[in-house]
């Protein structure tokens, strides 16, 4: 399976040390609150190659979903993509 990068529109909490954090992304005309936010780290998108981003892993919907920020401020999600297509 081929993979794109997505990008996505975030709503997200600054504290008072500046740490970041995604309250909610809107993917596809769609908001999607983050229930949880389990872990982040700094690593490269695991299937659309590219820089070092923060990764931020999420519980959206009951399900772990991988969340993207690039040193631009610009969040994305890499969405999965037939091959066929």
């Amino acid at each position: 399976m081929d993979y794109i990068k997505v990008y996505v529109a975030a709503i997200v909490y600054v504290d008072e040390r500046g740490l970041v954090l995604p309250l909610s992304i809107v993917y596809n005309g769609r908001e999607y609150a983050v229930d949880k936010v389990v872990d982040v780290r700094t690593t490269p998108p695991e299937h659309v190659g590219g820089l070092i981003t923060n990764r931020y892993d999420c519980m959206i919907l009951g399900k772990l979903r991988h969340i993207y920020v690039e040193n631009t401020g610009r969040w994305f999600v890499e969405v999965g993509q037939s091959a066929n297509e």
